[in-house]
């Protein structure tokens, strides 16, 4: 599937900011208006789309099996003055752990060996990944003193959450090889004090590595506070553990603003 979003929209604001609160002019329609727009270009639903657009960019308003049809809805985003690209929503990037080092001209990660020139990086993408676990734990709890009943003890289920977040950075290659995901759970500074925490390990290895890379290339962090919403789902433990991730969904935001950066279809955060 090819995904298709939008990255780009200039909307009328009102002193009164409410959904259909502002004045359109020519060249800057109201949010609504967009949204009568887009559902008319996609074939969705207002609805939905109403509450697509309320979410931060990049809104991702087409899914399609087809990828000419997938340039011919981008091809036609543009002719309305939006902003719009299109991408493979499966598109992989390849995670690297390890110890970053930098060196005059590339970077390397220790073990693998791995090596990327500064100069094949054309996007910095920033983000947070968000994950919460839930957990389910079985007491017995005994429901009877009878001697004679058949079961006094029935099952009750406990459920314990957990939600972390933690930092990736997706680095947009020239084409010679897929693009890079660093997270923070794997990534330190080689020959430097690491840091204590996965977060102090993380920004150092990061800050280090933004002061090599090019002052041209595009840093893009608003996924960092603008979080995707969770939808990937896994189960663990026979059942027990039930995963809500938002690995896949920030994946895919990155490859469009990496892309969108690259064809010039984006404004500054």
């Amino acid at each position: 599937m090819h995904a298709v979003a939008v990255t780009r929209a200039r909307l009328a604001v009102a002193p009164l900011a409410g959904y259909r609160d502002a004045s359109p002019t020519d060249v800057t329609p109201t949010r609504e208006a967009l949204a009568r727009v887009i559902a008319e270009l996609t074939g969705r639903d207002l609805y939905s789309v109403r509450l697509r657009l309320g979410q931060p960019l990049p809104w991702i308003v087409a899914l399609e099996p087809d990828e000419s049809r997938a340039h011919a809805l981008v091809t036609e985003l543009r002719r309305r003055g939006l902003g719009a690209v299109t991408r493979p929503d499966d598109a992989p990037w390849t995670t690297r752990h390890g110890a970053l080092s930098l060196h005059d001209d590339a970077l390397s990660f220790e073990p693998s060996g791995a090596r990327i020139p500064y100069r094949a990086i054309r996007v910095v993408v920033l983000a947070t990944i968000d994950e919460e676990t839930s957990r389910e734990h079985v007491d017995f709890v005994r429901v009877s003193n009878d001697p004679r009943s058949a079961e006094p003890y029935m099952p009750v289920s406990r459920y314990q959450n957990e939600t972390s977040r933690s930092r990736a950075a997706y680095l947009e290659l020239d084409g010679s090889e897929p693009g890079v995901r660093l997270v923070q759970s794997g990534l330190s500074l080689a020959g430097a004090d690491p840091g204590r925490t996965s977060f102090e390990r993380f920004d150092r290895a990061l800050h280090a590595l933004l002061a090599r890379i090019p002052e041209h290339v595009p840093r893009d962090a608003r996924l960092v506070d603008a979080r995707r919403v969770r939808q990937g789902f896994a189960l663990r433990n026979d059942g027990r553990e039930r995963i809500t991730s938002n690995v896949r969904e920030t994946d895919l935001a990155a490859r469009l603003l990496a892309r969108a950066w690259l064809e010039d279809q984006i404004d500054p955060a």
